[in-house]
């Protein structure tokens, strides 16, 4: 495998796919009740592309972030991370956050996130984080899975309620 730095504009169209694949799979089960191509067309339409291609590019500006892509020896695309760091003042703490892991369908379930997982701790460690963090959707259940089994513990847990 072979990891190279993100290069926003270059990797435009490849990077508000995997977002916005992440963003479904970890959406409510509200959101997902419509089909993805639906989901994926209303976000492609929003702002939202730009505010995540902007927070990704203003990243870049710290030393301590890690965004990569992935290929395989024939160099295709085998996953995406995206991980920031965050200064909590006050408290002498750095918080590493994972903010986006993507791995091809096909590569799924091989071992390649539990890897990239420990690639980014390894990486946070190094930079001085003390704590590594991570989201995802409450009923995504491969995530859970491999949050919870590369060591991971919930630390806050957040509810969503639909208003009429």
């Amino acid at each position: 495998m072979t990891y190279r730095r993100i290069e926003v504009k270059g990797d435009r169209g490849f990077l508000l796919d995997a977002h916005c694949e992440i963003n479904y799979a970890c959406a409510s089960g509200a959101d997902r009740r419509r089909p993805y191509r639906a989901f994926q067309d209303e976000w492609l339409r929003s702002g939202q592309p730009e505010v995540f291609l902007s927070a990704l590019a203003r990243s870049l500006d710290d030393s301590r972030t890690l965004a990569e892509i992935v290929q395989d020896p024939r160099g295709r695309t085998v996953a995406y991370l995206w991980m920031t760091f965050a200064d909590v003042q006050g408290y002498d703490l750095v918080v590493a956050e994972i903010n986006d892991l993507w791995v091809a369908p096909d590569e799924r379930q091989r071992g390649l996130g539990r890897h990239l997982i420990e690639y980014m701790a390894a990486h946070a460690q190094r930079k001085g984080a003390h704590r590594l963090r991570s989201g995802t959707g409450a009923d995504h259940g491969p995530s859970l899975r491999l949050h919870e089994s590369t060591g991971f513990v919930p630390y806050r847990v957040e509810f969503e309620r639909l208003l009429p």
